[in-house]
C-alpha cells in the first residue's frame, strides 16, 4: 500500500473527512484514537492517557475496598459465631453439639438448635427407675403366662368379655 504522501489529493481529502467523522463522533472518538495509538506508538492522546491512569487507580481502589469489605464480613461472622458459642456455653451446652445439630438436622436457627440439643440430652439421660427394672408388668397370675401363653391370653380375653357383658346388663 502506498504511503499517505503518495496518495492523490482526492483520496487524502476523503481520508481526512473519514478521520474527522470518527474523531468528532463521541461514540467512536475514543475507539478511533485508541486504534491509532495502537497502530502508531508515536501518536499520543494525553486525555486518553490520563483517563487510563485514573481508571487503573480507580480499579485498584475498588479492589482494596472489596478486600476490606470481605475482611469485615469475615470478622463479623467470626464475632457472631463466638457470641453464639458463648450463649451455648452459658446454657450448659457444647457449641460443637449445637453446630452438629444445625448441619445434620438442617436447623436454620441457633436458638432452635440449642433447644433441640438440650431436649435430646434430657431425653437421653438415664433415670434410676428406667435402669433398674423392665418397662412392663405381667398381669396377675403371671405364672400362667409363662407356662402356656395362649391359654392365659384366652383366659384374659374371656374375662374382659365377661366384664363388658356385665356392664351392659347393669
Amino acid at each position: 500500500m502506498a504511503s499517505f504522501e503518495e496518495l492523490p489529493d482526492e483520496q487524502k481529502l476523503n481520508l481526512a473527512r473519514a478521520a474527522h467523522k470518527l474523531y468528532s463522533n463521541p461514540e467512536t472518538s475514543k475507539k478511533a484514537k485508541r486504534l491509532l495509538m495502537e497502530a502508531d506508538k508515536s501518536v499520543r492522546f494525553p486525555e486518553l492517557e490520563v483517563e487510563d491512569q485514573v481508571n487503573a487507580q480507580t480499579e485498584e481502589q475498588k479492589k482494596r475496598i472489596a478486600e476490606l469489605e470481605a475482611k469485615m464480613i469475615q470478622q463479623s461472622a467470626e464475632d457472631n459465631r463466638a457470641k453464639k458459642h458463648q450463649q451455648a456455653r452459658d446454657a450448659g451446652l457444647d457449641p460443637a453439639d449445637v453446630e452438629k445439630a444445625i448441619i445434620d438436622r438442617g436447623i436454620g436457627n441457633w436458638e432452635t438448635a440449642m433447644e433441640f440439643v438440650r431436649l435430646t440430652q434430657q431425653a437421653a439421660a438415664a433415670t434410676p427407675e428406667a435402669a433398674a427394672g423392665g418397662h412392663f408388668e405381667l398381669p396377675d397370675g403371671k405364672n400362667d403366662w409363662w407356662k402356656d401363653p395362649t391359654k392365659a391370653a384366652r383366659k384374659a380375653a374371656h374375662e374382659a368379655i365377661d366384664e363388658l357383658r356385665g356392664r351392659r346388663r347393669a
